[in-house]
């Protein structure tokens, strides 16, 4: 059950955390990216553990968010609270 446990982990790390996006693949364009059947499936593994799981979306997804409904306060304090966690990573 931990090995199951820890495999979802790092599976969803993968898909959620930030690390499935275009400039891990600089050298394929942005529509080639999408169609890739492993980002597919990702994607599809991702939604699946965020059901399963109740995850809900990410502070990046959601600053996203703020930005494109111009919720710029929002967008402020998603950012800072980015910036704050890359410094605790380094």
């Amino acid at each position: 059950m931990l090995i199951k446990t820890l495999m979802l982990k790092n599976v969803y790390f993968l898909a959620i955390g930030g690390q499935l996006k275009q400039e891990i693949f600089d050298e394929v364009d942005q529509e080639e990216f999408e169609e890739d059947e492993l980002v597919q499936r990702l994607i599809e593994l991702r939604e699946t553990l965020r059901q399963q799981y109740e995850v809900g979306r990410t502070l990046e997804e959601r600053l996203d968010d703020a930005i494109a409904s111009e919720q710029y306060e929002l967008a402020a304090e998603l950012r800072d609270k980015l910036a704050q966690r890359e410094a605790n990573v380094l």
